[in-house]
């Protein structure tokens, strides 16, 4: 087998080393820039994009007409209610299950407009297999959110909320992974169910729970079916790029 860059190389010699119909060689370039390049993931900050002008609005964007669930364990059910006194406060109506009783999908049906699911702000004590497994069960009931046009509606929205530091883990302090790993499943959801409107968000660990429901709350109206960004505890927005690296 052979890694990406090798098969490359391969490719570039086949590229350049062309014959005519006639079976003359073309001469090769032997400085030719290579087509394969190396990115990596950065974290730029950027300000919140302003939420739509009013007429490009949907009733769904008004808070009062929302309904919410709000999923959690143990360690995040401080913030689980910060987000249903958040959302109340603007007028929706919002309740939060621990993930073991959200676990049925009759939680999450066609009425609920918005899931907002927050991972686990602690690690628990338990063996690594056993975390996995548990994190995977919790994980696998926002994947079967009802389809939005049975509301009806042309979106649900899908917020993933978890602790990663405000950087999605990378940094000098690295979380356990059930504290951030919302960011991969949100970006499949959103490339599979195109009803879904999908939110990550990333926080440091030291923020007060409002905090965190407030900033939770403003993504929410980022224009896009999908974006994920970044808090840190000086509440500095980040969002993840690509940026080609020097070789």
């Amino acid at each position: 087998s052979r890694t990406l860059r090798q098969l490359a190389k391969i490719l570039d010699r086949l590229r350049y080393r062309q014959t005519t119909f006639s079976g003359s060689a073309i001469s090769v370039q032997a400085t030719a820039k290579p087509w394969v390049r190396d990115f990596g993931m950065v974290f730029l900050e950027e300000e919140l994009p302003p939420a739509p002008p009013w007429p490009e609005k949907r009733w769904i964007d008004e808070w009062e007409n929302a309904r919410a669930l709000v999923l959690h364990d143990g360690s995040s059910a401080g913030v689980a209610q910060a987000l249903v006194d958040a959302l109340v406060a603007k007028g929706s109506r919002a309740e939060h299950a621990q993930w073991t009783e959200g676990s049925s999908l009759e939680s999450v049906n066609e009425d609920i407009s918005h899931v907002f699911a927050v991972l686990p702000r602690l690690a628990e004590s338990l063996e690594n297999e056993e975390r996995v497994r548990r994190l995977t069960e919790w994980l696998a009931t926002i994947t079967h959110i009802e389809r939005a046009a049975r509301a009806p509606r042309r979106q649900t929205t899908l917020s993933l909320v978890q602790f990663g530091g405000g950087f999605f883990g990378n940094g000098s302090h690295t979380p356990e992974f059930e504290q951030c790993c919302g960011r991969a499943l949100g970006a499949s959801l959103h490339l599979e169910r195109q009803d879904l409107r999908v939110r990550v968000t990333d926080f440091a660990q030291g923020l007060a729970p409002d905090l965190i429901a407030e900033k939770t709350l403003e993504e929410i109206a980022a224009p896009g079916d999908f974006c994920a960004a970044g808090y840190d505890l000086k509440l500095r927005r980040r969002v993840p790029k690509a940026q080609l690296m020097d070789t």
